[in-house]
C-alpha cells in the first residue's frame, strides 16, 4: 500500500466524506479544499501523517468511499464520467482503467495532448543538458519547470534521474 492510499484510508477512518461534491469533516463542516493542476484541476484536501502533510484528491476519497478496496486494485483509477475533473458527486465517479480514462477525453482534445506531448518530449531532449546544469547550479524543480515550460511532475522525474546518474 502506498502513502496516498494510506492517507485516503486515514481520512475515511477519521470520518471525512465527500457529499454532494464537497469534503465534509466528521463535525459536519464543509472544507474549502484547494485546487491542484495535474494536468487538469482537481480539488484536494490535506491530512497530517507521520509529521508530514499529504494531499488527497476529492475524487480519490470518493472512489474509496463508494468502492472500498476495489479502488486500490492494480491498474484501477477513478474516472469522472462527465469529464469535469471538479465534479466530485457520487454519480460522476466510476472505476476503470487508465485506458478507459484516456478514452473518456474527447478525440480532438486527445489528439491535441498527443501533439503537445511530442513537442514537450522533443523540447526536453534538446534541453536536457541545460536542465541538468541548471539543477546542479541550484535551481529547484519549481523554477526549472517554469523555465523549460513543462509540467512539474516531469521535472521531478528528470531530477530523480539526474540524482541517480541516469542523465
Amino acid at each position: 500500500m502506498n502513502k496516498t492510499q494510506e492517507a485516503i484510508i486515514e481520512l475515511y477512518k477519521k470520518g471525512y466524506r465527500i457529499i454532494g461534491g464537497e469534503c465534509i469533516t466528521p463535525k459536519g463542516k464543509v472544507l474549502t479544499g484547494s485546487i491542484k493542476w495535474h494536468p487538469v484541476p482537481y480539488k484536494q484536501v490535506y491530512i497530517k501523517m507521520e509529521g508530514r502533510s499529504r494531499s488527497v484528491f476529492y475524487h480519490a476519497l470518493l472512489a474509496y468511499q463508494l468502492y472500498g478496496d476495489e479502488y486500490f486494485k492494480e491498474g484501477i483509477v477513478a474516472r469522472h464520467k462527465d469529464g469535469n475533473s471538479l465534479n466530485n458527486k457520487d454519480d460522476n465517479i466510476i472505476l476503470g482503467t487508465m485506458k478507459d480514462n484516456t478514452m473518456d477525453i474527447p478525440t480532438k482534445r486527445r489528439k491535441k495532448r498527443i501533439e503537445q506531448g511530442i513537442d514537450t518530449k522533443k523540447m526536453l531532449e534538446e534541453n536536457i543538458n541545460a536542465i541538468k546544469q541548471d539543477y546542479l547550479n541550484g535551481m529547484v524543480a519549481k523554477e526549472l519547470y517554469k523555465k523549460y515550460n513543462t509540467c512539474l511532475n516531469t521535472m521531478y522525474i528528470i531530477i530523480r534521474k539526474i540524482k541517480k546518474g541516469i542523465i
